[in-house]
């Protein structure tokens, strides 16, 4: 497969992660991945920063701007995410609702007429 470069991005993300619930087994491994990802394209001064700080265990401290506006950032994500999961549903319901609401209707005019529903509404999918 060897693409390095998608996996670096991956393990960034998972440093991005670490950093945003104060995981720092997570952060060394993600250090320790990013290491070999750049070892793998030939970055080797990369490979040994993210090395170095891996086997040394040197965390990002929380003073750090890079680590807070990776914060900053997934907690802005995070707030997008949930109001888009909260709108989607809400359209997801409200769609069911006027169908429901239409099928009703249906079956009392078609009950008002003396009719049988149509069998296309009694089909379950």
């Amino acid at each position: 497969m060897k693409e390095y470069k998608k996996a670096i991005v991956c393990f960034k993300k998972q440093l991005q992660l670490a950093w945003f619930t104060s995981n720092l087994e997570q952060e060394m491994i993600a250090f320790d991945s990013l290491s070999l990802q750049y070892f793998y394209i030939g970055d080797v001064d990369k490979a040994k920063y993210y090395d170095d700080r891996a086997r040394r265990g040197k965390f990002e401290t929380n003073f750090s701007i890079v680590k807070k506006m990776s914060q900053t950032h997934a907690k802005k994500r995070a707030s997008v995410d949930a109001l888009n999961r909260g709108t989607q549903y809400g359209l997801i319901t409200n769609i069911a609702e006027t169908l429901s609401r239409l099928i009703q209707k249906e079956y009392h005019e078609c009950k008002k007429l003396g009719q049988r529903m149509p069998a296309d509404f009694l089909q379950e999918s």
